[in-house]
């Protein structure tokens, strides 16, 4: 959605890589919970060794939920604005 594809970069997705600084900051934010460690974006880093494993767990589910899955819509409608 950066670049290489139609219509690149997505302008929804450009928002959130501006801010984070990164194109795969969900990818980033889940594995950070995994791992009990600190995300290292520009902006909105959380430190999840602060949390325990119940903590955790959530952080990881709605990342995936939420942040991860909000960029495939967001891949997916703006890829058909394109068509």
């Amino acid at each position: 959605m950066l670049k290489g594809c139609p219509g690149c970069p997505y302008k929804d997705f450009k928002y959130f890589y501006d801010y984070y600084g990164t194109p795969d900051y969900a990818h980033q934010w889940i594995e950070a919970a995994f791992d009990g460690e600190s995300t290292k974006f520009r902006n909105g880093n959380a430190d999840f060794g602060k949390y325990g494993f119940v903590g955790r767990q959530q952080v990881i589910q709605k990342g995936s939920a939420y942040i991860s899955v909000f960029m495939y819509v967001v891949r997916e409608f703006e890829g058909e604005l394109l068509h």
